[in-house]
């Protein structure tokens, strides 16, 4: 009888000590899914906003292309935030959310780059010669204006590519912070709150 208590209360030993290790385990690794959900929503947060923050001027570039080309605020569109957390927002989102992230953010750059290239470069320099020659000085005024109509078409569907990606991946966000703010109209209402 004496082997078969101390047997008894070895095993219950040993049963309490894997409750106490898996309890402990299981409030870790809850623990830790709380914290990755967090810094989720808080990157997705700062995405949203850069998402929200470069709206307004595609807008404006779908609307009216030239505009961005002539005035750099309005070609200036943010990428600070995609680039300090894409790697992490990587590894916390869903690999469909991570690529319409990145086909709106590859659009970005792309239209970036394409706003201050310029419509027409001409195969070889000019010689003194063909900027005297009017038949000449006329083909280049044509190829330009033609170049640049092409540019504005690329830039407005461009622009209009990436507001549609943007608008996607605010829309999947919600599942992530709630309801998809207004920001300008937040801190208009913060703005008049205080007054």
């Amino acid at each position: 009888m004496g082997v078969l208590t101390v047997l008894s209360s070895l095993f219950s030993g040993v049963v309490g000590a894997l409750l106490v290790f898996w309890l402990g385990t299981h409030r870790e690794m809850q623990n830790a899914r709380e914290r990755r959900d967090e810094e989720r929503k808080a990157l997705w947060r700062l995405v949203d906003m850069e998402i929200y923050q470069n709206r307004y001027k595609l807008e404006i570039i779908r609307e009216s292309p030239n505009l961005g080309q002539l005035y750099d605020s309005y070609s200036q569109l943010h990428i600070e935030t995609w680039q300090e957390s894409k790697a992490r927002l990587a590894q916390l989102l869903p690999p469909e959310r991570i690529e319409v992230l990145v086909k709106y953010y590859g659009l970005i750059q792309r239209l970036g780059v394409s706003l201050h290239d310029e419509p027409f470069k001409p195969d070889r320099p000019l010689t003194r010669r063909d900027k005297r020659n009017p038949k000449f000085r006329q083909s280049r005024t044509d190829a330009e204006t033609s170049a640049s109509g092409k540019k504005n078409t690329l830039l407005a569907v461009y622009a209009r590519d990436a507001l549609k990606y943007g608008d996607e991946a605010r829309q999947f966000g919600g599942e992530y912070i709630g309801e998809v703010p207004d920001y300008f109209r937040l801190y208009e209402e913060e703005a008049t709150d205080k007054d």
